[in-house]
């Protein structure tokens, strides 16, 4: 679960350009993706789940099993490369990269600045936490919380004050991901194995109304791990079990599928130019796609089956975590 930094980043790049000023990033493009090289590896010594980029080289990575999040300063290696703050594992990152949401093992939800790390204000206790998910609205107003069940929590960040609960899920809910105006918020069910089971489903909320604007069947798909809307909130991309699907968000119409022969995935990102699709693939790599025809540019090798992977604001970085607490970097040279 990633979102993008598309007009932060375009309007960097324009002020640059503009004053004559040089841009030292290479973002990677469908172009260079092919001479992308490993940048840096570490192994965090334990079984890893989300990546998160908190600046252009700073890699926050999760554990997948604790309440446990280390940072890494990208490409430095050795045990002065990682920091291990005492702050539980980070659920998300705010849009412009100023705010964390963190959880604690015993379910405690607290809001954090990402530099320095400083604890600002307990939000919230979850009453399951074996799994939890959460995103910040584009705004940064808002957060949205699940912990594995079929509810989702809207929390205001300003107040401290839940807002609403959303309430249509009938099985567990494993990603969550606001559209890029932050008006929708689309929800990613799970499936229970029965093939009658009608929760096998992308949910579609109106964040304002809190009203169900559509259901979107994924029962082909087995459980859906990850969800990202793309194309400046055109499209939206979910990767399960069994296939890869988009759906253009005007209709609610799927205007790509992979086909049954797709083995699965975990995490996915889309970069901020909005022009590529990297996923943690079950087929051994971290594919990377071109989001305009959904084609495979690259499979980058995988030491372990990839879980999450994540592009850095400025595009000039992929990371991807994997099973045996590798942690790689690839860059454009």
């Amino acid at each position: 679960m990633h979102r993008t930094k598309t007009a932060r980043v375009a309007s960097v790049v324009s002020l640059a350009m503009a004053i004559g000023l040089c841009v030292l990033a290479n973002p990677i493009t469908a172009g260079n993706v092919g001479t992308l090289t490993e940048e840096g590896r570490i192994d965090v010594g334990f079984y890893p789940d989300n990546v998160f980029f908190l600046s252009d080289a700073r890699v926050a990575i999760v554990d997948g099993q604790g309440a446990h999040t280390v940072i890494w300063n990208v490409p430095a290696s050795g045990a002065e490369a990682v920091q291990e703050p005492r702050m539980g594992k980070i659920l998300d990152v705010s849009e412009d990269l100023s705010t964390l949401a963190v959880c604690t093992h015993a379910g405690d939800v607290s809001i954090w600045t990402a530099d320095p790390l400083v604890h600002v204000f307990d939000l919230c206790a979850l009453q399951h936490t074996p799994v939890p998910r959460a995103a910040f609205s584009p705004d940064g107003r808002l957060l949205a919380i699940t912990d594995e069940r079929d509810e989702i929590e809207l929390w205001d960040l300003e107040s401290g004050a839940l807002t609403t609960t959303l309430i249509g899920h009938d099985s567990n809910v494993f990603d969550l991901a606001f559209s890029p105006d932050g008006s929708v918020l689309a929800t990613a069910g799970g499936w229970s194995g029965s093939t009658a089971d009608a929760d096998s489903c992308v949910k579609i909320w109106d964040v304002t109304t809190a009203d169900l604007i559509v259901s979107l069947s994924t029962i082909d798909l087995g459980d859906n791990h990850a969800i990202a809307f793309a194309g400046d909130g055109a499209r939206l991309i979910s990767g399960g079990i069994e296939r890869l699907v988009a759906w253009d968000t005007a209709s609610w119409e799927r205007v790509y599928d992979s086909g049954s022969s797709y083995p699965g995935s975990y995490g996915m990102a889309v970069s901020p130019s909005q022009e590529l699709l990297a996923i943690a693939y079950w087929g051994g790599s971290v594919r990377v796609m071109d989001l305009g025809t959904m084609s495979r540019l690259r499979d980058l090798q995988a030491p372990d089956t990839p879980f999450d992977v994540a592009f850095s604001p400025d595009g000039s970085r992929l990371a991807a975590s994997f099973a045996d607490g590798t942690i790689v970097v690839w860059k454009v040279p």
